[in-house]
């Protein structure tokens, strides 16, 4: 029970941490400065909006079909749950940025938004978020979560078989990067899923594990994840998987290791 309690307020922290870095993702406008490429500035909004906030959305994902997989509820229910904390806010906060961007549409604050309204318009708007771009993210657990069946059903036949096939996905995430969301985000949601599907009890021991570990092994994802930073962004490599997958690591070993603890609202 104490491991338990440690893990839930360790991923409690994380959680607030990564909305925060999410808001440093959607800061990043270096491109729109001329000639500071390569400068000091330049690096400094690469470190924190391109790395360091890198294992945010990741984290989301993998914590997300983590507590999910690792119970045992009836589809029925989870379908219920999700329904209340997805779909609802999904469809209210489509339906609110639509309307907002339309009316400053029509007055001419901004390029985006409704031209004209049309049905066609008003199913995208509200159910494919179209005027709410940021949402790609809300669209995918969505999906991700009526797959839960499929995904069950395929992970529970072995873990040999589980594991072999997450493999091959992030393989082929990293020979063939995509440009679109759903591909690399569903990798980090299916790792979440073998996790909590067999790991469970082992990753909630982790943040009761010694300093020592904690240490070596915080070390060894924050070298990892720089090698793969310098990598991407220098030498071009697509490496940003391993880096965004080794900071999620490194968020939820700092947050164990120091101690930090933030109290949700």
């Amino acid at each position: 029970m104490h491991a338990k309690k440690q893990f839930s307020e360790v991923m409690s922290t994380c959680s607030i941490i990564s909305a925060v870095l999410v808001v440093f993702i959607h800061t990043y406008n270096i491109g729109l400065y001329r000639n500071v490429s390569n400068s000091m500035i330049y690096w400094v909004e690469e470190f924190i909006s391109q790395f360091i906030s890198r294992g945010a959305v990741p984290f989301f994902f993998i914590s997300s079909a983590f507590f999910l997989y690792s119970s045992n509820k009836d589809v029925s229910a989870i379908y219920s749950s999700r329904f209340k904390s997805l779909g609802i806010p999904y469809l209210l906060w489509n339906t609110v940025y639509m309307v907002i961007f339309g009316i400053l549409h029509h007055l001419s604050l901004t390029d985006s938004g409704m031209d004209e309204i049309t049905l066609g318009n008003l199913f995208n708007g509200i159910f494919l978020h179209k005027y709410n771009y940021s949402y790609w993210f809300m669209r995918n657990l969505i999906i991700f979560t009526l797959l839960y069946p499929l995904i069950r059903l395929i992970i529970s036949r072995s873990k040999v078989i589980a594991i072999s096939i997450g493999v091959v996905f992030a393989a082929l995430v990293m020979i063939m990067p995509s440009k679109e969301s759903g591909t690399e985000s569903f990798i980090y949601y299916y790792l979440g899923a073998i996790i909590g599907f067999y790991y469970s009890e082992s990753t909630e021991k982790l943040v009761v594990m010694s300093m020592k570990k904690k240490i070596i092994l915080l070390m060894v994802f924050l070298a990892i994840s720089i090698l793969s930073f310098i990598a991407t962004n220098v030498y071009k490599f697509e490496l940003s998987f391993i880096r965004n997958l080794m900071m999620v690591l490194f968020l939820f070993f700092a947050v164990s290791t120091f101690n930090i603890r933030i109290k949700g609202i």
